[in-house]
């Protein structure tokens, strides 16, 4: 899992370079990785933030890379950090457990009350879902009735003019206007 993790980190900040581009345009990438599971077994902390860093000298090499970890399976004591109060509201399985950690934090109350919403409402959530993809099947549609109307009138006016011209007046190639034609 650790390299794992470190390729998508790699990755991500290649990713964000296209062939020739300058590498000052790279921002920094942290891959924030919450385990259900026990992934830095050679300590107790439940947080780790890994860098590229020399530390015979103390030095940083670059802030372009990091990797954070925090492990669930860790929580065990209270170190009065908001962090911690946070990953027990992620770990919580009961809404005892949320009540708890906003006992403990007040300010986690908005967030504890959408993870309450959310867990207890399924139907809420499957028609939530079914809205988003209405959405989304309406927005295809609408582009599909677009695109259609423009194919409709480029194929009108090329009945009229040379697809040399169509082409211009439409910014697309004489190829596609002549493909565009045929298909009709």
């Amino acid at each position: 899992m650790r390299a794992r993790f470190t390729f998508t980190n790699s990755t991500q900040l290649a990713d964000q370079l296209n062939p020739g581009d300058p590498y000052d345009k790279l921002c920094p990438v942290i891959t924030l990785v919450i385990c259900t599971f026990v992934l830095i077994g050679e300590d107790d902390h439940y947080s780790h933030r890994f860098c590229d860093y020399d530390r015979d000298h103390d030095i940083r090499f670059t802030t372009l890379r990091e990797l954070r970890t925090l492990e669930l399976p860790k929580l065990r004591h209270d170190d009065g950090t908001d962090l911690w109060d946070w990953l027990r509201l992620i770990a919580a399985e009961t809404e005892e457990e949320i009540d708890m950690a906003v006992r403990s934090n007040p300010d986690l109350r908005e967030a504890a009350d959408l993870v309450k919403e959310f867990s207890a409402d399924e139907a809420r959530r499957h028609a939530a879902r079914a809205h988003q993809r209405y959405l989304c099947d309406q927005a295809t549609l609408e582009s599909h009735a677009r695109e259609q109307g423009r194919h409709e009138a480029i194929s009108t006016v090329a009945q009229s003019m040379p697809v040399e011209q169509v082409a211009d007046i439409f910014g697309i190639t004489p190829d596609e206007v002549t493909a565009i034609v045929q298909a009709r």
